[in-house]
């Protein structure tokens, strides 16, 4: 998946587990602050 998405594997890795914890919504794009 990582190949095909063309993105590391811990990237792969730090989605799975939020989907886990969080489901759907924890994959959608969180607002960012500001530094």
């Amino acid at each position: 998946m990582a190949k095909f998405l063309k993105v590391s594997r811990t990237s792969v890795n730090k989605w799975v587990q939020t989907f886990l914890e969080e489901g759907l919504e924890g994959l959608q794009e969180k607002p960012r602050t500001s530094r």
